[in-house]
């Protein structure tokens, strides 16, 4: 009798650890394909008070694939491909292609100085001159306190969003930039902190965010994600 409620108690955990996450091997090709996403049984990046947290969950759901795969990409473009392939799938319906030779220059510049390259995209930008103070404190303030406990990171960072939701001095391209850029932020320093990966969250992932969110064209995931991967490896084409 023992052994079987022992058993009943056990199956379940046997189960769950067996759950297949998919197949990645084809990350290579140009084509449509269906990938299971992966279960983040991460607890703690999530703030449903963002309208745009979706974009932090997602950044962290594609990342997750793409290493997963072990792809060992040596080059701005092979990274590229391979993030755009996991978001141009049926799973995730990215639709913006940020693989142009525009786009490229682009991550060649921010990766040869992030800080100060980043600094000029910010000023250069349609921002508001309030917001893209507040935007420039805010990356500097996640330099200073990111090797904190995580909690305090989220407690600042949801603190941040709450005053942007909240001010009335700042457009709606302002918000939305922003707050796309806090999303990423924080579920990236999470993943950092929490999942037993090769990633580091960067300056330069979190600018990376900033130009997507910026460009209409571009993926605020795919561009924070390409960039945040080459400055890990320190790609530079």
């Amino acid at each position: 009798m023992k052994n079987t409620v022992l058993l009943i108690l056990i199956f379940p955990f046997i189960a769950i650890s067996c759950t297949n996450d998919g197949n990645v091997d084809d990350l290579s090709t140009n084509k449509k394909v269906n990938f299971k996403k992966p279960k983040m049984i991460l607890q703690g990046p999530e703030n449903d008070a963002n309208p745009y947290d979706s974009i932090g969950r997602l950044h962290n759901e594609v990342l997750e694939i793409y290493l997963a795969a072990n792809s060992g990409s040596i080059t701005i473009e092979d990274i590229m491909v391979q993030i755009q392939s996991i978001g141009l799938s049926n799973t995730f319906n990215i639709v913006q292609d940020c693989s142009a030779p525009t786009s490229i220059n682009i991550i060649n510049t921010i990766l040869s100085d992030p800080l100060n390259n980043g600094d000029t995209i910010i000023e250069n930008s349609v921002l508001s001159p309030q917001a893209k103070t507040k935007i420039k404190i805010f990356l500097n303030s996640l330099a200073m306190i990111q090797s904190n406990p995580y909690d305090d990171i989220y407690e600042s960072i949801t603190t941040y969003e709450s005053e942007i939701i909240s001010n009335h001095l700042l457009n709606n391209v302002d918000k939305r930039v922003m707050l796309t850029t806090a999303s990423i932020a924080r579920y990236s320093i999470y993943y950092e902190k929490k999942k037993d990966r090769d990633w580091d969250s960067s300056y330069g992932n979190h600018i990376g965010g900033i130009i997507g969110a910026l460009d209409p064209s571009l993926s605020p995931v795919i561009m924070a994600l390409v960039i945040g991967l080459a400055q890990n490896n320190l790609v530079i084409n």
